[in-house]
């Protein structure tokens, strides 16, 4: 089984899900659940094989205007710590407590997790260009059914 990270334990979500987040330009999905803390480089969605991202930068901590979604689960302040396998498209990963600060001003979001101990184990910045498309409101959200799992055109 894959790790959660990006909703991978579950092909249907990451079906789902990934190519809207690529639809609307989205640069960061955080998310929860397991135990532990993940951070995935930039991801583009493979059709071929959904369970194998496609990685757009092997940059560590530094994205500019980045190609492809950074996925971050932050699930460090529960009861249990579970591990995490590291996979290829993984920057970062913790497993012990702790809790993450984002601070965003204008077009730059800067975001550090902390341990229990306070000491710093990831760090990363997005900037985004100002002359980039902005969300578009003729993009018009696409309706999932959620009891077959299935995007509908």
């Amino acid at each position: 089984m894959l790790p959660l990270i990006l909703g991978y334990h579950n092909s249907n979500w990451i079906k789902i899900y990934h190519p809207i987040f690529e639809q609307y330009n989205i640069d960061l999905v955080i998310q929860g659940h397991s135990h532990n803390y993940q951070r995935s480089y930039p991801i583009l969605y493979n059709d071929l094989d959904p369970s194998n991202p496609t990685i757009s930068t092997h940059e560590q901590s530094y994205y500019k205007d980045p190609s492809g979604i950074i996925f971050v689960i932050v699930g460090t302040g529960g009861e249990s710590i579970q591990s995490v396998d590291k996979r290829p498209y993984l920057a970062s990963t913790y497993m012990g407590n702790g809790c993450i600060n984002i601070q965003i001003k204008g077009k730059s979001l800067d975001a550090e997790y902390y341990s229990e101990t306070k000491a710093t184990v990831d760090h990363f910045v997005v900037i985004k260009d100002e002359n980039l498309k902005k969300f578009s409101p003729e993009l018009k959200p696409q309706k999932i059914d959620f009891s077959s799992r299935q995007v509908m055109k």
